[in-house]
């Protein structure tokens, strides 16, 4: 059965199959960045343990049974993305093959969704910051805010409380408890990128560049 998920204005999303975390999302993100250097629509060959070690796990036996549940959970997924008249039908990765044996791991992932979600061209700056937090829910904001853009001429990104728990999935119910949670990622989350984040009421704010807020205002 399809599930609708939340989506930003003017994008629809659907997906069956299990649900996925931050975790998963590392592990998409750095098959579509290898997708760029190697090709989309070609293999995309690699071993268990330099796969693991680019996500900055550890190569023990928990982390390679992560990565094939990992890989089980990625192929899994269908999904519709829909945009106005079109939308796009299919899945994150179109195969994967394993050898037990060498450890060796061929990918192979459809170069329409590879372009789509545009998570190759994440810079080593941000894979760098992205894999010093621990919380999924910090990574979460990171990458959300990351691929949001500022309204208007405004320098400033504002989302509601109730419209961060709904885009993130977050099971926790009361409001103030996961105002409370996200308080407890802003320090580092500042610290690591340089924006300025604040609170109006119940409206999260940020800005990526104090120095565009500051020339928008005194225009």
């Amino acid at each position: 059965e399809m599930v609708k998920l939340a989506a930003q204005d003017g994008i629809e999303i659907y997906h069956s199959g299990y649900e996925l975390d931050q975790d998963d999302l590392d592990a998409w993100a750095t098959l579509c960045h290898m997708a760029t250097i190697h090709g989309t629509d070609t293999q995309i060959r690699f071993t268990g343990s330099e796969f693991l070690k680019s996500l900055g796990k550890q190569t023990g036996k928990s982390q390679y049974d992560w990565l094939m549940k990992c890989a089980m959970r990625l192929r899994a997924q269908s999904i519709r993305i829909k945009s106005g008249r079109y939308s796009y039908i299919g899945g994150l990765v179109r195969n994967f093959y394993h050898d037990e044996v060498t450890g060796q791991w061929v990918a192979e992932i459809d170069s329409a969704i590879s372009a789509l979600f545009g998570h190759g061209d994440w810079t080593q700056l941000e894979w760098e910051r992205r894999k010093l937090i621990k919380s999924h829910l910090g990574r979460w904001l990171l990458a959300f805010f990351e691929c949001s853009k500022p309204m208007g001429r405004s320098a400033r990104i504002v989302y509601g409380i109730d419209k961060l728990h709904q885009m993130s999935g977050s099971q926790i119910k009361a409001m103030r408890s996961f105002k409370y949670k996200i308080n407890q990622e802003l320090e580092q989350l500042t610290n690591l990128t340089g924006w300025h984040i604040s609170w109006e009421g119940n409206n999260l704010c940020v800005v990526k560049d104090p120095k565009a807020l500051i020339a928008s205002i005194s225009k």
